[in-house]
């Protein structure tokens, strides 16, 4: 039962986004900045390390990504909505469970049997090899990571967390993006956030937050994320009972 309700929880988020999603504009949503690393001044966040331990040299690493991942696909945003190829356990033992997709998000990812994690998009550049999956966060949302794979070695190097989408409570969030080129992709990370207790009107503080950031990973397949910009405000909204 708690899975349940944990899906009937996950999935009215997803569906009040899409309304929310569809209220804005093509336009609007279309407009990710082509920032290129060299322009950006922000301190960098990462990247960290991988354990070696947790990286098992299997030869047929790049093999299994390439046969169930599809090539890499400019917008990634739609990409949280395929919950489709289920990731094998055996794979996730092997290669996932254990690592850590900071530098800034510092749980290790869970040891789950249950059919959570998916297949998504891959792309090969000189020695690495890149790919993402989806998760399913029982408790709020999808989320989605890169990973990038030596080729020559079949381990994998480094991995990062790109977004999200989902909410709990008053929080809602709807990450989207688009790479720029091989290794570089930027993110708009669009919040919501209703604080849920009512003045003697009958009306909440609700904040809005977006960030963008550029992601890019380097020739030895190490990801590091900085801060473009960010945009914040506050209202009221009346809540409904």
């Amino acid at each position: 039962m708690k899975k349940s309700r944990s899906y009937c929880l996950l999935f009215s988020s997803i569906t009040l986004l899409a309304i929310l999603g569809c209220s804005q504009s093509n336009e609007q949503r279309q407009t990710i900045p082509n920032f290129s690393v060299e322009q950006l001044n922000e301190e960098e966040l990462g990247p960290h390390e991988v354990s070696e331990a947790l990286t098992p040299q299997h030869s047929n690493l790049v093999q299994q990504i390439i046969a169930n991942a599809k090539p890499r696909q400019d917008q990634i945003d739609s990409i949280y909505y395929n919950l489709k190829d289920t990731i094998p356990i055996a794979f996730r033992k092997d290669y996932l469970f254990g690592l850590i997709p900071g530098p800034h998000y510092d749980t290790r990812l869970p040891d789950e049997t249950w059919p959570c994690y998916f297949w998504n998009d891959y792309y090969e550049l000189d020695s690495v090899l890149y790919f993402s999956f989806t998760r399913i966060e029982e408790s709020c949302c999808l989320i989605l990571y890169g990973v990038t794979v030596d080729k020559s070695k079949a381990r994998i190097l480094d991995i990062t967390m790109l977004g999200l989408h989902g909410g709990d409570g008053g929080w809602i969030e709807s990450d989207y993006g688009k790479w720029v080129n091989g290794s570089t992709v930027n993110i708009v990370s669009p919040e919501y956030y209703n604080e849920l207790v009512a003045d003697a009107n009958g009306y909440s503080t609700v904040h809005f937050d977006t960030t963008w950031v550029t992601i890019n990973f380097d020739s030895k397949g190490k990801f590091r994320r900085r801060i473009l910009d960010t945009v914040s405000f506050s209202t009221l909204e009346q809540l409904e009972y």
